[in-house]
């Protein structure tokens, strides 16, 4: 009797540990199908644009901890500039639209011309909102940047240039530029959260 006892004791343990393991693995499985979460440093909600700031982040890696923060500044302000002549394309489109100007593509050309000015000399007013290096195992250095212009810095660059020139300050009304500014800037902010 103690024989079968003992067999019966082993026989549930060993079923429970099938199960055990059985659960175990399940949850193994379930976690890898989800994926563990990444926290990105310079990253988030924090380092998107808003209603004062145009903002960008990116991240560079090299095996020389300075290249690798230069790689992420030159990418962050490509992507910072890019992001600018987008939202400043449909700014000006949507303006040329509701006033009418009779010379449309003209103006936008001009525009256009202008924003590539006021995006190269507002980049020089960026400021870092975050940085950070990590070294990474394989000996490399992986550099995170977030980086941000303030909106109403752009936005005197564009109303100065383009009231400077004779040809666009005919069909520039200010008031209804910074109206269709504001507007356009909302959104923005509205699409990135």
């Amino acid at each position: 009797m103690n024989r079968s006892l003992l067999f019966l004791s082993s026989a549930v343990i060993l079923a429970g540990s099938v199960s055990m393991t059985s659960c175990k693995s399940r949850t193994a499985v379930a976690n890898d199908a989800i994926g563990k979460e990444i926290k990105i440093p310079c990253a988030g909600p924090k380092y998107t644009t808003d209603d004062k700031f145009f903002r960008a982040s990116m991240s560079g890696e090299s095996s020389d901890m300075s290249f690798s923060k230069e790689k992420a500044l030159t990418l962050t302000r490509q992507q910072l500039a890019a992001s600018i002549e987008t939202k400043i394309k449909s700014v000006t489109e949507r303006y040329a639209k509701e006033r009418e100007i009779s010379d449309k593509f003209e103006f936008d050309q001009k525009v256009e011309n202008i924003t590539r000015e006021v995006v190269k000399q507002t980049l020089i007013d960026i400021r870092t909102a975050c940085e950070q290096t990590n070294a990474l195992p394989n000996g490399n250095f992986r550099t995170f940047v977030a980086l941000e212009v303030e909106k109403e810095t752009l936005y005197n660059g564009l109303t100065s240039k383009i009231s400077a020139n004779a040809a666009l300050k005919q069909d520039f009304e200010i008031s209804k530029f910074r109206e269709v500014f504001e507007d356009e800037m909302k959104k923005f902010e509205e699409e990135n959260n």
